[in-house]
């Protein structure tokens, strides 16, 4: 019954090419082309993992690495890199980091490192070291924080990675437009300037796009369950459902 559930009800909207996935996908394309280092750094919910998971589809030669506390040590990024190049991995750092530096050494690959504010300076380092011995592309993403860890340090260290990326995007979830509302939900039809109003709303408050998502998401499954188009009334309900307090109706 859930398999059939999930079937027909409605589902969270794809990926669409909003103004801040375009300037996301310029950063991946301009280091992945140009061999460069490049950053993107956002609010959280604006569509960042989205864009890279995207781009990563429409590519070939992209690594995916999302850091976390477990992932957050230059150990674990050799371990990773090993096991999505396809290569049991063991042993010491420094021979992981070797075989990792010879396999990509003229591979022409994007390492897209997602939710990069989690790794330690370390890590980065050995990241560092990547690009400079083997020319493949580098893309950091994640918080303003990441900008703000490594642009608020003023020594020499952190200066030798600042000088290495060569694009960099910040996306701020005020910037967001109706346009780019009406891009990402309105892929299944139209929807009145009320519904969009208020999911723009959503959208620019704390939680961004994804929390917008969510609304959607319970709304139109409100409405389908009645078997009535989404409207605005739906849109309410579901915002005093969900964790949305902040968001005026």
């Amino acid at each position: 019954m859930r398999k059939t559930q999930r079937a027909i009800s409605p589902k969270p909207p794809e990926w669409a090419p909003t103004s801040f996935a375009k300037h996301a996908l310029t950063v991946l394309s301009f280091a992945h082309v140009n061999r460069d280092m490049g950053m993107i750094h956002g609010d959280a919910g604006v569509g960042k993992t989205m864009t890279i998971e995207h781009y990563a589809a429409e590519h070939r030669n992209v690594i995916v690495i999302t850091a976390g506390i477990d992932l957050c040590s230059p150990k674990a990024v050799m371990e990773e890199l090993l096991s999505q190049l396809g290569k049991d991995y063991g042993g010491s750092f420094s021979s992981m980091s070797r075989q990792v530096i010879q396999l990509l050494k003229g591979s022409d690959k994007l390492i897209v490192i997602d939710e990069a504010n989690h790794l330690n300076f370390r890590a980065r380092e050995a990241i560092r070291k990547i690009h400079d011995q083997t020319g493949v592309g580098i893309v950091y993403c994640g918080s303003h924080d990441l900008y703000a860890q490594l642009h608020g340090k003023r020594d020499i260290i952190y200066a030798q990675l600042l000088s290495r990326i060569g694009v960099r995007r910040g996306l701020n979830r005020n910037d967001l437009s109706i346009n780019d509302i009406s891009l990402v939900f309105e892929q299944h039809g139209k929807l009145d300037d009320q519904c969009l109003d208020l999911l723009h709303r959503c959208s620019i408050s704390e939680g961004g796009l994804r929390l917008a998502k969510k609304i959607y998401v319970l709304a139109s499954t409100m409405a389908f369950g009645d078997g009535q188009a989404l409207n605005i009334s739906y849109l309410q309900n579901a915002i005093q459902m969900a964790m949305a307090d902040h968001v005026k109706l």
